[in-house]
């Protein structure tokens, strides 16, 4: 049967995350996890793609108008066509001749795009009956290269080069060791409007599980920050790797003064220390806190930026968001700069739908990127697991390779009645809630 793409149903569904402060950082300080849902509808009902796209509650309809404009350069397209023009299609949705103005490449449109980008991966992966990891891996690394897109990144990785980083891996032996050891996972755990018994808990269980990365949230207070850093050490020991998140909220200075008072906890690195596209201020800071790593990009736009980082040495671990980059086309690009350019890789999963997602990128990285994994982390979050059919469990504290076909991003039925907006049953049953959000756009 030929596949083809015929219409497309779009969810905005929202989370009531900030009853409970999760997800609350220096800077979110009231966040309602919050995804638009899309359904890429085939003519095959068992082909359905979904692509989602996250935010924190009033970003979903905005990223909903995004991807109504955007949905034309895929209808009616049929899969082999889709198969055989990824590149050109990736092309078209990203410098779409009116709402590049809107970017280009970065922001509510670039997220809207990685919804539908990874829609079509999600679709092609059903079709071919694998998971999606599985799908990349399988492919020969000169056909994955001419998906791609070098566009204004090939003074620093060519596609000689990326396809040389792929044929120097051993597929085979690197995917028997994700099936047997899997790829190291870290926890998001010191929500900064979480308390301490809460973190407590959380810390306690997660050790009992094989979990041995924690981070904590800083950014709010100086004194505080140091107490909970010194509360969670104590908590986890000094052979656990704990990492730190300032959300972007210090200027450079006060990000170098900080971290000084706050290597007396031992971090493994500072993630988003100031302001996320200040690709200077983080190098400087970089010079000034190493041994401390630097840690950024789950709001870097794209990959030229990624390049710059890299090329400044502002990073020297590379996280990546793949509802913020335009889907895996992008992801991979930059992870042969990341490979070629001697960054580490710790993969930013905060988020609806990205720890199903991540899991996938983990294992694409580790199978056919590098397989040099020391001291590479990928993030988990299982805040909302419960609302996906498939929901990713650890295995020892490491990610494994998922054999569910697609992405497995499927959100169960009765979680989208519930939680659509605005017309889901929590939602109506909480009216009050909405408009104290300012929810309403009428």
């Amino acid at each position: 049967m030929t596949i083809q793409i015929i219409d497309f149903d779009i969810y905005d569904l929202r989370f009531h995350t900030s009853k409970d402060n999760t997800g609350s950082d220096s800077r979110s300080t009231d966040p309602d996890y919050s995804c638009i849902y899309l359904k890429i509808i085939t003519n095959n009902p068992n082909i359905i793609g979904i692509g989602t796209a996250f935010t924190l509650g009033r970003g979903n309809s905005a990223i909903k108008a995004v991807i109504q404009e955007q949905i034309r350069h895929i209808k009616n397209l049929y899969l082999d066509y889709i198969i055989k023009n990824f590149n050109l299609i990736w092309n078209n949705i990203i410098n779409d001749g009116q709402l590049c103005w809107n970017g280009p490449e970065k922001g509510i449109c670039h997220q809207a795009n990685a919804a539908i980008i990874n829609g079509l991966w999600d679709i092609w992966a059903k079709y071919e009956k694998k998971p999606v990891w599985k799908l990349v891996v399988d492919m020969k690394p000169v056909d994955l290269i001419k998906i791609l897109n070098f566009d204004f990144v090939e003074d620093a990785i060519s596609k000689k080069d990326a396809l040389d980083i792929l044929t120097s891996n051993n597929y085979k032996i690197n995917e028997n060791i994700m099936n047997t050891l899997g790829y190291p996972a870290y926890l998001t755990c010191g929500w900064s409007g979480y308390s301490n018994s809460k973190i407590k808990d959380i810390l306690e269980k997660s050790i009992k599980n094989g979990l041995r990365g924690f981070k904590m949230k800083v950014g709010k207070d100086i004194n505080e920050d140091c107490k909970r850093a010194y509360f969670i050490r104590n908590i986890i020991g000094n052979d656990k790797m704990l990492s730190m998140d300032a959300n972007g909220s210090w200027d450079t200075t006060t990000s170098i003064n900080n971290m000084k008072l706050l290597s007396t906890y031992n971090p493994y690195w500072i993630e988003e220390p100031t302001h996320p596209d200040d690709i200077l201020a983080h190098t400087k800071i970089a010079k000034e806190i190493y041994p401390i790593h630097v840690a950024t990009g789950e709001q870097c736009s794209n990959k030229v930026m990624f390049k710059q980082y890299l090329q400044n040495k502002g990073l020297t671990i590379l996280q990546t968001d793949i509802q913020r980059l335009a889907g895996i086309n992008e992801w991979l690009v930059v992870m042969f700069m990341c490979k070629k350019l001697g960054a580490k890789f710790c993969l930013h999963s905060g988020g609806i739908g990205l720890t199903n997602l991540g899991v996938h990128l983990c294992m694409i990285n580790a199978i056919c990127v590098d397989s040099k994994i020391d001291g590479c982390y990928a993030e988990y979050v299982d805040e909302l697991a419960e609302h996906f059919e498939n929901p990713i469990v650890l295995q020892n504290g490491n990610y494994t390779p998922p054999t569910v076909i697609g992405f497995g991003l499927e959100i169960k039925e009765t979680s989208i009645n519930k939680y659509k907006f605005p017309d889901g049953q929590y939602w109506k049953e909480n009216i009050s809630i909405v408009k104290e959000k300012g929810w309403y756009y009428n």
